[in-house]
């Protein structure tokens, strides 16, 4: 590395560690179709864009404006987006794709982690390795959870609804650390099919859902909850009756419509429940016991004991009889099934004036911004409350509201300090595997990228609790608190995972060291068959003479062509310390994409 490349990336990691989104790029001149910066006159096409004769007539503008518009708009839709993709978009609008996408019928996680163990048991046995020892290594252990999601990840049509069910994971949150670990990959991913298929349904059905996997049953113990008994001085578990308000529906104090908290005469805030309030919900959620047909209510809660794969159900005899009073004089009357109960419960849930707001307002930050505005929360929650024919909770659209607001599309808002969000880490993994096209020849992507959660601590269903990764109103000192702001994803931002990300990213663009898919390989002493490797390696067209050529397509890929001026001058010096020779020219853009991926152009997404 030369010494400019060296100063180059440490004034980059000063300026990355210390940004906020107050710090992010602004455009304030509009030209034509687009920005200023969308103004290119070359006698060079760019890699894979539009001829140069077109760049400087209204037809040229238009496109160029749009694949901008295109890049940035699938960064917020999807996990992320390859040149291709960027293309048909802009080409096609970004309403008609998303209502087609609403369509496409959802991937299965539990599905591919079957194709996966399957395959490397085979390819064990065919190894020399015996019954016993294959059974071992393909085996259902909870990290294996892994393997199903980013086979879906990389090969699933459903990109919307991935995105989407990506955000309610960490809503409703469940998680392989602790209980999960193993062996319940089968389990974990028959729990993330479940989200993936309520993406684009209502709402009470996705809560119902949530509610009655015992999954979910036993990590927040309403699973094998019994009835009040007094002679044990026992009552029924209350942890579910709390997060099920607190965390999945109302949160902890009363909204507006707008999402901004209402107060009483005396200035105070209003909570929306006490804890007698979850005493009354605890007695809601009693009796849900093994959901096989020959389960018992109380069997030990493991994988060996209790079938996890089929909604728990109902023991009449351990749920808690009589009424159940419930928020603001709602009464669940005596004398229903124990399931009626839960049913009246979560519509009850459901139908509160909060859980419009709470709700939308969450999707708009895993999905577009950390702070979104009053008016926008206001839209979307109009949204969720009726979607147009009469349907409460129509999550297909509130994502189509949250995804085509002014707020999200108007450039404009990028000129505003509140704008965008720090790129949380596993979004930063799939948008480069993405972007960059990452594939193998056998179109097989069973990752289990530890390593990747103990450098920046977050892949899918890895949370440390209930509360997610980060919560939703952190606060990061410095120039985000001083104005007010929250930035969520900070709180897993530090000088460790800092310094960690820079590291993973060389792995990944230097070492081509992508997905970890080699663990039962190495076990085994085998070649790991079909590496995972980025296209941009065999693709001769990235070896354009020019750096800013290059850059020009990086910046629209990476960056959706928000790379900062002085980002782009100080990664053009570095490019241009290269020769002509193919073999450097493959260094410089491998060190450009580096540099722009360890960036706050990048990581600060606007």
């Amino acid at each position: 590395m030369s010494h400019l490349t060296q100063i180059v990336l440490l004034w980059m990691c000063f300026f990355w560690i210390n940004s906020g989104l107050a710090q992010a790029q602004i455009y304030r001149d509009y030209v034509g179709a687009g920005h200023d910066n969308l103004l290119r006159v070359s006698g060079s096409p760019h890699v894979g864009a539009h001829s140069a004769q077109v760049t400087v007539d209204g037809n040229g503008l238009d496109s160029a404006y749009m694949k901008v518009q295109a890049s940035r708009f699938l960064a917020q839709a999807t996990l992320g987006a390859n040149r291709s993709l960027i293309d048909a978009v802009a080409k096609m609008g970004f309403a008609k794709w998303i209502d087609q996408q609403l369509k496409v019928p959802p991937s299965s996680l539990q599905t591919e982690l079957e194709n996966t163990l399957e395959a490397y048991y085979a390819f064990c046995l065919a190894s020399g390795g015996n019954e016993d020892m294959c059974y071992e290594l393909a085996g259902e252990y909870g990290f294996m959870f892994q393997a199903g999601w980013w086979q879906v990840a990389m090969t699933g049509q459903d990109l919307l609804r991935q995105r989407v069910a990506l955000a309610l994971s960490e809503i409703f949150v469940v998680s392989g650390i602790g209980q999960f670990e193993e062996p319940f990959a089968y389990e974990l991913c028959n729990y993330y099919d479940m989200l993936l298929r309520n993406s684009f349904g209502r709402y009470e059905d996705l809560l119902w859902d949530v509610t009655m996997h015992p999954v979910m049953g036993q990590y927040l113990s309403h699973l094998n909850n019994p009835k009040t008994d007094l002679q044990a001085n026992t009552r029924p578990d209350e942890n579910y009756a709390r997060e099920v308000m607190q965390l999945f529906s109302i949160g902890l104090f009363e909204l507006n419509l707008d999402g901004t908290l209402k107060k009483d005469a005396q200035g105070n805030l209003i909570p929306t429940y006490n804890n007698d309030d979850i005493k009354e919900f605890a007695k809601v959620f009693t009796g849900l016991g093994d959901g096989a047909e020959d389960g018992t209510f109380g069997s030990p809660p493991t994988a060996f004991d209790i079938d996890f794969l089929v909604p728990m159900r109902m023991y009449e005899e351990h749920h808690e009889p009589g009424p159940k009073n419930l928020l603001n004089g709602f009464v669940v009357p005596a004398g229903q099934s124990g399931l009626q109960d839960i049913r009246m419960a979560v519509k009850h849930l459901s139908e509160h004036a909060n859980t419009a707001p709470f709700i939308s307002y969450r999707l708009i930050q895993r999905l577009v911004k950390s702070n979104p505005s009053p008016a926008y929360v206001r839209r979307v929650s109009e949204v969720f409350s009726n979607n147009g024919q009469g349907v409460r909770g129509d999550l297909g659209a509130v994502v189509r509201a949250i995804l085509l607001d002014p707020e999200a599309r108007d450039p404009q808002w990028l000129a505003d300090p509140s704008h965008g969000k720090l790129r949380e880490p596993m979004i930063r993994y799939t948008h480069v595997l993405k972007a960059l096209q990452a594939y193998n020849e056998s179109n097989n992507y069973p990752n289990l990228p530890m390593y990747v959660f103990e450098e920046v601590r977050q892949l899918p269903l890895l949370a440390p609790s209930v509360f997610n990764f980060f919560l939703p109103d952190y606060q990061p000192n410095g120039p985000v608190a001083q104005a007010n702001l929250v930035a969520p994803e900070f709180q897993l931002h530090n000088t460790a995972t800092s310094i960690a990300y820079f590291n993973l990213v060389d792995t990944w663009v230097n070492d081509q060291y992508l997905m970890e898919t080699g663990e039962i390989y190495e076990i085994l002493e085998q070649e790991v068959p079909d590496s995972v490797i980025v296209r941009f390696r065999e693709d001769s067209a990235w070896l354009e003479p020019k750096p800013e050529v290059i850059l020009d397509e990086l910046s629209l890929l990476l960056c959706h062509d928000q790379l900062s001026a002085p980002s782009r001058e100080a990664i053009l010096k570095a490019m241009r310390d290269f020769s002509t020779e193919d073999e450097n020219l493959m260094e410089r853009l491998a060190l450009a994409v580096y540099l722009i991926l360890v960036s706050p152009d990048y990581n600060v997404i606007r």
